[in-house]
């Protein structure tokens, strides 16, 4: 009887102690539901507000490219409409001017001049930018004489340098090509705008414009022309310095952004509007040309 009795105390024990495991463990089985599911609905309600965001940044997002695009397009269609009327205020100034006139009234007729030829360079610049943000920019490859091209250079700026008591120098290496084919037109508004840049910030000195022809690595002759011998290849570089104000260091990346000058001190002096050298690296980049 007392085998049996000890028996049936320790078959209670055993029994009253998984008992109490068992209930220890629902416990701990339901702490772990509830925090998974408070966790689970914490994290549904960070999910639905990060949608909520995401949705919130796509609506922006197509907002801002819209806008964009429309200002672009309505820019670049006004073009013709904005550049016709000023060029019939240039053209009429230039007839009045060969007309008799008192020395009042040409001092007048200048300043017209003057002043438009300024507000067409602005005019052409915030269009060709918007063009080429709306991507409706494109190259010709038509074949021209690059020597001839560059040199014309000089009688353009006669006026700008001779007023200024600059020189002009252009110097067209004898390996550049006589003939090559391109844009003759985008070419020309990338060294107008380089050189422009150079007079307009040159006080004493002059300006250099160099041309030369250099040889195409290997490597780049056999990516970009596999079909051509790499001796009958070569590359322009262009090249324009000046004895100006010069850049600092830490504007050079800058000077090239839209809108941007070296210092808010240079629109106040030489004016312009930040956009020659912006649409210069574009136009070289639009070339295929990499921009340091």
């Amino acid at each position: 009887m007392v085998c049996r009795a000890a028996a049936a105390d320790r078959g209670g024990l055993v029994l009253a102690t998984v008992r109490v495991r068992e209930q220890t463990l629902r416990q701990t089985q339901q702490v772990l539901e509830r925090t998974v599911a408070e966790r689970t609905a914490e994290l549904r309600q960070q999910k639905a507000h990060i949608e909520s965001i995401n949705a919130d940044l796509v609506v922006a997002r197509d907002a801002a490219e819209a806008s964009r695009r429309a200002k672009a397009q309505f820019l670049a269609n006004m073009s013709h409409e904005i550049r016709t009327p000023m060029n019939a205020v240039i053209g009429l100034t230039n007839l009045l001017q060969a007309t008799p006139t008192t020395t009042e009234q040409r001092e007048y007729l200048t300043a017209i001049e003057s002043s438009s030829q300024n507000l067409l360079v602005i005019i052409n610049d915030i269009l060709d930018s918007s063009k080429m943000e709306a991507g409706k920019l494109s190259l010709e490859r038509v074949p021209f004489r690059l020597p001839e091209a560059v040199r014309r250079l000089g009688a353009m700026f006669r006026f700008a340098t001779e007023t200024k008591g600059l020189t002009l120098t252009i110097d067209v290496a004898p390996n550049v090509p006589a003939a090559v084919l391109g844009d003759p037109v985008r070419l020309n508004q990338v060294l107008v705008n380089l050189v422009g840049n150079a007079i307009k910030f040159t006080r004493q000195g002059g300006v250099t414009v160099s041309v030369q022809a250099v040889p195409v690595p290997e490597a780049d002759a056999q990516t970009e022309h596999p079909s051509l011998p790499t001796a009958e290849l070569a590359r322009i570089r262009f090249a324009v310095r000046d004895t100006g104000i010069g850049i600092a260091a830490d504007k050079l990346g800058a000077i090239f952004e839209d809108f941007s000058q070296a210092n808010t001190s240079t629109t106040r002096e030489f004016g312009g509007t930040g956009l020659g050298l912006s649409i210069a690296r574009n136009l070289v980049q639009l070339h295929g040309v990499s921009w340091p």
